[in-house]
């Protein structure tokens, strides 16, 4: 598995570029500053470890593995984004333009395009179960008495991340795949 945390901002932002959002919301530089390593700008910022460093001893059953699961997730979708981004999609657009153009289709590593579409959804099902294991974790995202704005921050950021996420696995599994399906 391709670990992003000792990669740089700027390597992850070119090779993901949906990650930039990410990266604005937290004040974090990817482009003259995108030379420094992912790990050392969120260990810098305290991005999730702040909740955990600050509650962990009184929701550490809850926390440690909310934490656990959501790094596991996370590494996951980023080598899913990758090969979708560099793989599937492209093959996917060079089909079209070969229909578009009566022209011979692209080659291909995988042989039928069914081949990394069934990858992707046995990943979105993965995925599905990693969000339900953090649900399930925290109460349906509820926030103890004495949550502080941090832990408030990120219930609301992993229920956005939820939100995105099924929005992704839906429009995918329900749209896209089923018309690559068809070419």
């Amino acid at each position: 598995m391709i670990q992003a945390a000792h990669k740089t901002i700027g390597e992850i932002a070119a090779a993901n570029p949906a990650t930039v959002k990410v990266f604005q919301k937290y004040d974090i530089d990817f482009r003259c500053g995108g030379k420094r390593p992912l790990d050392e700008v969120c260990a810098e910022k305290g991005i999730m470890e702040r909740v955990v460093k600050n509650h962990g001893v009184r929701h550490g059953d809850s926390l440690f593995p909310l934490q656990q699961s959501f790094l596991a997730l996370k590494d996951e979708l980023e080598v899913h984004l990758r090969k979708e981004e560099m793989v599937l999609f492209p093959h996917i657009l060079q089909t079209e333009e070969a229909r578009r153009t009566n022209t011979p289709g692209p080659c291909s590593c995988f042989g039928s395009i069914e081949n990394p579409i069934r990858m992707m959804e046995y990943e979105h099902e993965n995925a599905g179960q990693a969000l339900r294991r953090m649900r399930a974790l925290t109460g349906d995202y509820t926030l103890p008495g004495d949550a502080g704005n941090g832990y408030r921050s990120l219930f609301h950021d992993l229920q956005a991340l939820e939100a995105d996420l099924h929005m992704h696995i839906y429009t995918e599994n329900n749209v896209l795949h089923p018309r690559a399906r068809l070419l």
